[in-house]
Parts: C-alpha cells; structure tokens; sequence
C-alpha cells in the first residue's frame, strides 16, 4: 500500500496500521523544488528539492506528522516571489524563490527532513536541496545573474536566505 501526502499548508499525520509488519514501513521523502528564473532557458530552472528514504523503526499505532515543503514560486517581471512554505527563501527581482524542507516527526521528535531547492537566477541554475536527517543541515543555493538572486532552498532546521536585487 502506497500512501502520498502532497503539500496543503497543513500538518499532516500518518499512523502505522495495526497490521504494518516490523521495518516494512519506507518513506520516500522530497523537499519543494526552487521556482525558476524568468529566463525561458533550462539554465534558469529553479533546483530540485533534496530527497531521502528511510525505513525507521516503527510500532503499531505510532503516529508521524507529516510536514510537506511547498515549491518556490517562478519569477515575475515585477519582482522577486515569495519562497515556499517549510522555509524557502524569497527571490530577488528576476529569480525564483527557494523551496521548502519536507520534515517528518513522531513524538515531537523530528524523524527525517529533506532541504528544499535553490531558486533559479535568469541565468543560472538554482541548486540541489541536501537530504538531512534529524537537525543536520543541507542546502539548495540559489542561481544567481545580473538582475537578482534566487532564493535559498530551506534545510531540515534552518530557512533558506532571501536573494537579492541586483
């Protein structure tokens, strides 16, 4: 059985069937993906967002909240856009915003979280976001050109920087 949770702005939680057998329980985990530069080039696509699998020891009955990062949003001509939610950082004008850290908790501990993407500059690629586990820290770094910087991806326990005008 094949469970997805999407982003909706919402913690979400999952609890463990009372018939999920000992370590049979995988997550496949993504951070948001940066938003793209205005360039209309793949040079200016904004980076994807890091990912991890982990097969955690898990009981019956245990519940996980579930914390999915939102994708930055593209450039405008007008200015920089806002980063995702979970943390991404927002764009300067003519880049895209960084996306936001996917994180995963049970019991108030945090159990996995995965980086988002760097943001796309017009004229270079936003970055990889870095898969973390617990509070260790990955990074999506934004593209960059001449006009703005993309925003910083978000990492497990830190919000990605907001980019700069150019």
């Amino acid at each position: 059985v094949t469970v997805r949770f999407s982003y909706n702005k919402n913690l979400q939680t999952f609890v463990v069937p009372s018939n999920a057998i000992a370590n049979s329980i995988c997550i496949d985990a993504s951070g948001g993906p940066g938003g793209a530069g205005t360039a209309a080039l793949p040079t200016g696509a904004g980076g994807p967002g890091g990912t991890l699998n982990l097969v955690p020891s898990l009981s019956a009955g245990q519940s996980l909240q579930i914390y999915v990062g939102q994708g930055g949003a593209s450039a405008t001509a007008i200015g920089g856009p806002v980063g995702g939610v979970g943390g991404g950082g927002a764009g300067g004008p003519g880049a895209g915003g960084g996306g936001g850290s996917t994180q995963v908790f049970t019991s108030g501990s945090m159990l996995l979280a995965t980086g988002g993407g760097g943001g796309g500059g017009a004229a270079t690629a936003g970055g990889a976001g870095g898969p973390t586990s617990g509070n260790s820290v990955g990074s999506g770094l934004p593209g960059t050109n001449s006009t703005g910087t993309g925003g910083g991806g978000a990492t497990g326990s830190t919000f990605g920087a907001a980019g700069v005008g150019g």
